[in-house]
C-alpha cells in the first residue's frame, strides 16, 4: 500500500470514528431480540465494531471463526469506502510472517501508519489520541501494551505456508490458524487487543486481514477444499444489512473462485463483493486487500 493510499485509509478510519450511532435508543442496540435486529439502525461508528464484536455469538472458538472475521472485515471496508466516497479503498494487511524476528521494529509501527508499538496510550500514527468509550460508559484512551518477548516468537512467512499447505481439511485449518497464530499477536500488541474489545485498536483489522490472506491463500491453493466449511453454523451479530434477525449463516462467506474475474464472490448466495488479494510474488510487508 503506498503512502497516499494509506492516507486517505487513515483519514476514512478517522472519519468513522467521529461518527456517532444513529439509533435513538443506543443502550437497546445489543440486547434487543434476534427477532427485532434487522431494523434501520443508521450508521455505525467505529466503536460500534468494537461493541458488535464483544456481544457477538459462534464467532470464536468454533468452525465460524474465519468466515465471521472475513464478514466483519468486508462490513468495516463497506464503511470505510462509504466514509471516504471511494470505493477502491481497501483494508490493508500485515504479513507478520515477514517480520516475525523484528516485530517490534516493523515498517507498520512508524508515525506515518499505525504509531510506535511501545507501553502506554498511543500517541503517534493516525490513530494518535483515540480514546473508546464502553458498553458501560467508561471512557479510556488507545493503549497497546507489548510482551517483553516479541521477536520470533511467531513463524516466518515459509513455515507458515507449509504449515498450511500441509493442513488439508478445514477443521484442521481453522484450529491451526486461531488457536497458533491469532490469539498469540493479540497478547503480544496488549492493551486492548489483548481481549474481546480488540477492535478498538485498528491494528486489529490489519493483522485479522492477513489472518484472512492465509485462508485466502488455502483455498487457492486446496483448490477442491476452496468452499469447504465443514462444522460451521450460523454467527448472531447487529447493525448488519447482510441478514434477517440477527443471524448470518457462516458457510455463505466460503466460496469459489470465479476465474474470470479472479477473485471469490461473497457472500456466495447473494454474490456482493469479490474478495482478491495480491499474489505472493507481489507480497510486501504492507499489501492491500481488495473486495
Amino acid at each position: 500500500m503506498t503512502d497516499d493510499d494509506f492516507t486517505q485509509f487513515g483519514k476514512a478510519m478517522n472519519l468513522i470514528k467521529l461518527r456517532k450511532h444513529e439509533h435513538q435508543d443506543r443502550g437497546d442496540i445489543f440486547s434487543r431480540s434476534k427477532h427485532h435486529a434487522h431494523v434501520d439502525v443508521g450508521l455505525p461508528g467505529y466503536d460500534d465494531f468494537a461493541h458488535m464484536h464483544h456481544h457477538s455469538r459462534g464467532g470464536h472458538n468454533s468452525a465460524n471463526f474465519l468466515p465471521f472475521h472475513r464478514w466483519f472485515l468486508i462490513y468495516l471496508e463497506q464503511q470505510l469506502q462509504v466514509a471516504a466516497a471511494n470505493c477502491s479503498l481497501t483494508i490493508p494487511y500485515w504479513n507478520w510472517a515477514m517480520d516475525t524476528n523484528r516485530l517490534d521494529k516493523s515498517d507498520v509501527w512508524t508515525d506515518r501508519r499505525y504509531g510506535t508499538l511501545s507501553e502506554g496510550c498511543v500517541s503517534t500514527g493516525f490513530a494518535a489520541g483515540w480514546h473508546w468509550t464502553s458498553m458501560k460508559g467508561n471512557t479510556s484512551c488507545l493503549r497497546r501494551a507489548p510482551t517483553a518477548e516479541i521477536n520470533g516468537v511467531l513463524p516466518s512467512w515459509k513455515e507458515v505456508t507449509s504449515e498450511l499447505h500441509s493442513h488439508s481439511s478445514f477443521t484442521a485449518l481453522h484450529e491451526l490458524v486461531e488457536n497458533t497464530w491469532h490469539n498469540p499477536l493479540h497478547c503480544l500488541i496488549g492493551g486492548q487487543m489483548c481481549s474481546m474489545d480488540s477492535p478498538v485498536d485498528p491494528s486489529f483489522y490489519l493483522h485479522h486481514a492477513f489472518i484472512d490472506r492465509m485462508w485466502f491463500w488455502w483455498q487457492r491453493k486446496l483448490s477442491h477444499m476452496e468452499a469447504d466449511c465443514a462444522g460451521c453454523t450460523n454467527f448472531e451479530v447487529h447493525e448488519t444489512d447482510f441478514d434477517t434477525d440477527g443471524e448470518v449463516p457462516a458457510e455463505v462467506w466460503a466460496s469459489h473462485f470465479d476465474h474470470s474475474r479472479g477473485c471469490y464472490p461473497v457472500p456466495k448466495n447473494h454474490p456482493r463483493y469479490c474478495l482478491r488479494y495480491l499474489s505472493e510474488v507481489e507480497l510486501p510487508r504492507i499489501a492491500d486487500a481488495a473486495a
